[in-house]
């Protein structure tokens, strides 16, 4: 190798490769997705459950002006009224718990999914208790039907059938959402992406 005009060997630049890209991953999009879900469902529970709570007035004001056959019917309501008042004021604490955890979600906080379980399952012992009480009323709503020959059109063991029917599909339709978030926070994969957040 030849030398410079001092006598040194000239200096050489140790090559260079290009190093490999690494595209960062992309955030997943589950957060924003079941946040917005979260959001819109609670929102909707929120209101409807304020609203409820001042059925059992309209309900009492509405019947004044009914025949008396009809008024049996509200006779039921009104049995129980504070215990739909009651309902309704839970539903629309627990659909503010879920909407503050879809916000949470959506900012990818962790307290955003503790809401959401606790969410979970506080909807799951609601929905328990709703089914109960919508199949003790359905019963009795039958049995006042039977008064009024325009109203009674199915018997008292269809009618027993159709309540039951109908408290099962609402329970089942209550808790498909919150034990879909209890599946899915348990999953190994969500808890070790969401131990890194906030």
């Amino acid at each position: 190798m030849s030398s410079d005009s001092s006598g040194q060997p000239p200096f050489m630049t140790p090559p260079t490769y290009p190093q490999p890209f690494v595209r960062e991953a992309a955030p997943s999009s589950w957060p924003k997705v079941i946040g917005i879900i979260a959001i819109v469902l609670g929102s909707v529970a929120a209101l409807f459950g304020l609203l409820g709570m001042f059925a059992p007035a309209l309900t009492e004001a509405l019947s004044k002006n009914m025949p008396p056959e009809q008024q049996r019917l509200m006779e039921v309501t009104k049995q129980y009224s504070t215990a739909l008042t009651l309902v309704s004021l839970i539903s629309a604490v627990i659909g503010t718990v879920l909407l503050v955890a879809g916000i949470g979600l959506l900012k990818r906080l962790r307290r955003g999914v503790k809401l959401a379980i606790v969410w979970s399952i506080a909807k799951i012992a609601y929905e328990l208790a709703y089914a109960g009480l919508n199949y003790r009323i359905q019963i009795q709503t039958w049995d006042a039907m039977k008064d009024d020959p325009n109203l009674s059109t199915v018997g008292g063991g269809m009618a027993g059938g159709l309540a039951w029917v109908t408290a099962v599909a609402t329970l089942l339709f209550g808790c498909a959402f919150p034990i879909f978030m209890l599946i899915w926070f348990s999953r190994r994969k969500i808890k070790e992406e969401t131990a890194s957040w906030s």
